[in-house]
C-alpha cells in the first residue's frame, strides 16, 4: 500500500481513537459536551495534533499502519515541525477533496507527489513506511558518504518512482 494511503488510514484511526476517548470522558463529565470555552477547543484538538510527538514520531494510527515521521536528518522531528506539518497536511487533504473539480484552487490541483514534496521542502518532514525505511537504511549504510544524505536521496528516488507512474 502506498504511503499517502497509509497516512490517510492512520489519520482515520487516530480520529476514531480520539472520538472513543472523548466519548468515554464525556460519559463521566456531562458538562464537557456543552462547554463553550476556548480551552475546551484546545483540549479537543490538541491530542490529534500532538499524537505524533507523544508517541515519538508515530501516532497510534501510524503505528498500526507501520509508518513513522522523520525530520531532514532522519531523526524524531520536533514538536513544532510535527504540529505544523500535521496542520498543513490536514488542510491540503481537505482542499484536495473539496476542490478536486475546481481549477482555481492551488491545493485542489496538487498531485500526491506535490503534497509530499512540499511537506518535505517546507517542513523537512518525511513519513516513511517502516519496511521501506529498514531496507533503504541498510542500503544507505553500504554506500559511501553520510548515511543521512544517502537515505534522503534514496527515499526521494523511491517516492518519485512510486508516485510518478
Amino acid at each position: 500500500m502506498k504511503i499517502y494511503k497509509k497516512r490517510t488510514y492512520a489519520d482515520r484511526i487516530d480520529v476514531a481513537v480520539y472520538i472513543i476517548f472523548l466519548a468515554i470522558i464525556s460519559c463521566f463529565i456531562r458538562s464537557l459536551l456543552f462547554h463553550k470555552d476556548f480551552l475546551f477547543y484546545i483540549l479537543l484538538f490538541y491530542p490529534i495534533n500532538c499524537s505524533d510527538f507523544t508517541f515519538k514520531g508515530a501516532s497510534i494510527g501510524k503505528k498500526i499502519m507501520g509508518i513513522r515521521a522523520y525530520d531532514k536528518n532522519w531523526e524524531k522531528p520536533s514538536y513544532k515541525l510535527l504540529f505544523r506539518s500535521r496542520c498543513y497536511i490536514s488542510f491540503v487533504r481537505f482542499t484536495r477533496w473539496k476542490y478536486r473539480l475546481r481549477s482555481w484552487s492551488e491545493y485542489g490541483n496538487m498531485t500526491i507527489l506535490d503534497v509530499i514534496d512540499l511537506e518535505r521542502e517546507k517542513y523537512g518532514i518525511r513519513v516513511v513506511d517502516n519496511k521501506v525505511f529498514k531496507r533503504l537504511s541498510e542500503e544507505a549504510k553500504l554506500k559511501e558518504g553520510r548515511w543521512e544524505d544517502n537515505m534522503s536521496k534514496m527515499y526521494d528516488e523511491y517516492i518519485m518512482c512510486v508516485y510518478s507512474q
